[in-house]
């Protein structure tokens, strides 16, 4: 395939159909360009198009742009922000891996496919936006979630907060949903989680109280390499719930706490549910 190419001494400009620059040319000067222009007529990004580019901390994709493929800007470690435009409909695997500065990644809502470990490795990450528009995906307060909010998608890694309250809405955890999340001390979730997936919580080091709010969750996800909670949290359920165990649940250490029957979703009530666990006598935590 012939790419023409125009190379100026801080930018690549790309009147192509497919950017895809694996070596040749990208290698001799990836280490030049701080910006990127990604002209009208590209596309699709290619796999590694951009791979380790340490110095690229902008870039301007075309509306035109259709995909943003496999590892695309792997290693982009200046990137702070990328801001990918109406007109994408898929981001896929580790598409941004290890830009370790990358702070917020917006979404367009032409965004149908999004894998979540396009984002793998991006410590730095605070926000994940999306165009109210989208029918597909929803942000709320920088957290991924599906457009029905019944699946939370992703759970920034580096959202400070030391604790977190999952909507009533929400019934699935994503695969790898709050992974690499150092700050959190304690996740609630809401009334109707039935599914807790792989990874959920690989490497939140600090988390240390997972409080359920009703019946024990349908399936929970374990493997021989990650379970979904760190071995260090304790899990919390209500007295009145079903299907839990104690001192143990599914092999995590496991207790319950008295309810009050309080079912409406407010802070001053969440307020109250933590204070009544906090009280409990347990050696984690």
């Amino acid at each position: 395939m012939f790419f023409l190419l125009r190379i100026a001494l801080f930018g690549i400009s790309c009147p192509v159909n497919e950017l895809h620059l694996v070596g040749g040319v990208h290698d001799a000067h990836r280490a030049l360009h701080s910006t990127v222009i990604i002209n009208p007529g590209v596309t699709s990004i290619g796999n590694l198009a951009f791979w380790y580019h340490t110095n690229l901390s902008n870039v301007t994709i075309s509306s035109t742009v259709k995909t943003i493929d496999g590892c695309a800007f792997l290693g982009c470690t200046s990137l702070l922000e990328i801001d990918i435009p109406e007109g994408v409909t898929s981001i896929l695997g580790s598409a941004f891996w290890r830009c370790s500065n990358l702070e917020t990644i917006s979404l367009p809502s032409s965004l149908t496919t999004f894998w979540v470990n396009a984002i793998t490795d991006c410590p730095s990450l605070s926000y994940i936006l999306v165009d109210e528009a989208s029918t597909t995906f929803s942000s709320v307060d920088g957290v991924l979630y599906n457009r029905a909010g019944t699946t939370l998608l992703r759970y920034p890694p580096a959202r400070d907060a030391a604790a977190y309250t999952v909507p009533n809405s929400v019934t699935i955890i994503g695969e790898h949903a709050f992974s690499g999340n150092v700050f959190l001390e304690s996740v609630t979730f809401g009334k109707n989680i039935n599914r807790i997936r792989g990874f959920a919580f690989s490497n939140c080091s600090n988390l240390k109280k997972v409080y359920f709010r009703d019946d024990a969750p349908t399936v929970v996800e374990m493997s021989e390499y990650d379970n979904s909670f760190p071995e260090t949290a304790a899990l919390y359920y209500p007295t009145s719930a079903t299907d839990w165990s104690t001192p143990t649940w599914e092999g995590y250490i496991a207790y319950p706490y008295e309810d009050e029957g309080n079912s409406s979703e407010t802070q001053s009530e969440t307020d109250l549910l933590l204070e009544r666990i906090k009280k409990l006598d347990h050696p984690i935590g």
